[in-house]
């Protein structure tokens, strides 16, 4: 159970890192002259279609720009589902147990290892 844990959170340390700071300070993205919209250097890339989906989803009042009162909002909608006792906290029982929740299906065929085949099939699936 630690391992799948371990391993989880090193994937999802690598992805943020790759598809968050990495992509942005490699210049994926440049804002279009005279626009405040990101636009992706390259058409189509799917961390863009993410980036600004989660754009979109911060930004409740549709204004194209997200405020304090967005982002304090997101947080605190995120916290919630972690806080599995609404105690105000997240300990490291539920901040795990959603991580090896996500992990476990994912992981298709439980073999303890995550494949881009796996996590293809389920964006698809959530996507459906």
């Amino acid at each position: 159970m630690k391992t799948k844990y371990y391993m989880l959170t090193g994937i999802s340390a690598a992805a943020a890192v790759l598809t968050g700071g990495g992509l942005a300070s490699a210049g994926w993205f440049d804002q279009k002259p005279g626009h405040g919209i990101v636009q992706a250097k390259h058409q189509g890339h799917k961390q863009a279609q993410g980036f600004i989906a989660l754009f979109r989803a911060t930004d409740t009042d549709k204004d194209r720009r997200i405020s304090i009162e967005e982002v304090s909002e997101m947080l605190k909608t995120r916290f919630s589902a972690l806080d599995g006792n609404a105690d105000g906290q997240i300990d490291l029982d539920e901040f795990s147990a959603r991580h090896l929740k996500l992990f476990s299906a994912i992981d298709s065929n439980a073999d303890g290892m995550v494949t881009r085949q796996e996590i293809h099939a389920h964006r698809h699936q959530e996507n459906s």
